[in-house]
């Protein structure tokens, strides 16, 4: 989406989604760099949902990009506050369903 800032630029790239890969060597680089905090941040995102929506961002970050800096509460800030939406858009950010790519993938316990 060509590191798109607003949705109008977003949309505009759409047609080039999946269409483009850097060199492997250059991924594997970024793979080797940023495994440890991809790994963490996917962590938050699971906390996220199993503690009903903990918000482990700080509110100032609104861009959500994920560009460093990128401030996020930590174990001292604990417990961390409860995400808006989680709050008062929706019922409850607990989850309520497991998705396994395999299963839905196959045949015979897949959407058919």
């Amino acid at each position: 989406l060509n590191y798109a800032h607003t949705w109008e630029i977003a949309y505009d790239h759409m047609p080039e989604v999946f269409t483009k890969r850097a060199p492997m060597e250059e991924w594997i680089k970024w793979r080797d760099f940023r495994f440890e905090e991809e790994l963490r941040l996917w962590g938050l995102h699971i906390d996220f949902y199993m503690e009903d929506g903990a918000q482990y961002w700080i509110p100032f970050d609104f861009e959500r990009n994920g560009q460093s800096p990128f401030p996020f509460y930590n174990d001292s800030h604990k417990p961390w506050p409860r995400d808006y939406h989680c709050q008062f858009d929706i019922d409850s950010c607990v989850p309520v369903a497991i998705v396994s790519y395999e299963r839905l993938r196959h045949p015979d316990y897949g959407p058919g």
